[in-house]
């Protein structure tokens, strides 16, 4: 269960000293539960805010990353290193997170695996680039190598965001100007054209019907809208097959298209060289590039290759 809340607890101890501490957990049981575990006996559980998946991969992890490869090239032990992180560290649940994870790493878990129990802070690529890096003596250098990934993928993104900025912009212009054509321009010609007593053209009695439309039934048709896009985001989200259609369409729409393809590809190929260059076989590169991206389509056709190179055929006439 993801842990996604940051929950503020008191307890007494046996011998009745106040404690109080943060923790990160999916619901308040599992509070109650660690209180229990460590002889507590609890007085008062409060939530605190959501935790999403944003609030953890961005910025903070890239930092986080880079100050554990520096304290491990400085030579300072694994579960020393992770406690300094907590103790330096600003914000809370990044402290909580910390501190969970050094005492798996004492109790004799790997840190990939304590890691995988933390999937919405630290990406599907860091478990098994981390487990390479334990396997053979190189985690400092694995953990640079996550680094220079996800500023590449911020950087990538950041271009993305940007080029799409002007044509998202210059539709929005488009449409609003359209609307007030229709409703506020075209009426004032349409009684203009009755006076005229003599039979339009189709395009311009298309036209004029279409602005009396708008003007009689706007709000029904803004009201519409609303529950159509309601509806579809409810459904997109309880069934993944919505996603994998609307990802196939813009796959082929002129101007997303490109933009969408080519930041998949640069994702796909980036995954391949991190995992290539930690050590990784080819099959785990796929495996780990098919659970990195997001795109339903690339990610059937990861999977597709992956298969047919577990079989023994060449990654180049891989379909």
């Amino acid at each position: 269960m993801i842990k996604s809340r940051l929950f503020h607890w008191k307890a007494m101890t046996t011998k009745g000293q106040l404690q109080t501490g943060a923790i990160l957990a999916a619901e308040k049981d599992s509070v109650y539960e660690y209180m229990f575990q460590h002889g507590l006996q609890p007085l008062s559980v409060k939530s605190g805010k959501h935790l999403s998946i944003r609030y953890w991969q961005g910025e903070r992890l890239i930092t986080v990353t880079r100050q554990l490869a520096t304290l491990l090239q400085a030579g300072l032990p694994l579960v020393n290193s992770l406690q300094l992180l907590a103790k330096e560290m600003d914000a809370l649940p990044w402290r909580c997170l910390l501190h969970e994870i050094s005492q798996l790493v004492a109790q004799g878990k790997p840190l990939s695996e304590a890691m995988a129990h933390y999937p919405q802070t630290f990406p599907r690529l860091y478990p098994p680039v981390i487990a390479m890096g334990e396997l053979t003596g190189n985690l400092e250098q694995c953990c640079t190598q996550l680094v220079q990934y996800q500023e590449q993928q911020q950087k990538l993104q950041k271009k993305v965001i940007k080029a799409l900025k002007y044509p998202v912009f210059v539709c929005i212009i488009a449409l609003v100007v359209a609307v007030v054509m229709l409703v506020m321009v075209l009426p004032e010609f349409a009684q203009i054209y009755q006076s005229f007593d003599t039979p339009l053209p189709a395009l311009t009695a298309g036209l004029l019907f279409i602005s009396a439309f708008i003007t009689l039934y706007g709000p029904y048709i803004a009201l519409l809208l609303a529950i159509l896009c309601i509806g579809y985001c409810y459904l997109r989200q309880k069934q993944p097959h919505w996603q994998l259609l609307e990802q196939r369409l813009l796959l082929h729409l002129p101007f997303i298209s490109p933009l969408i393809r080519g930041s998949c590809l640069s994702q796909i190929f980036q995954t391949l060289a991190i995992t290539q260059q930690a050590g990784l076989p080819l099959v785990a590169g796929l495996k780990a590039a098919a659970l990195t991206i997001t795109n339903d389509t690339y990610q059937q056709a990861l999977k597709q290759i992956q298969k047919q190179i577990s079989q023994g055929a060449p990654l180049v006439h891989s379909p």
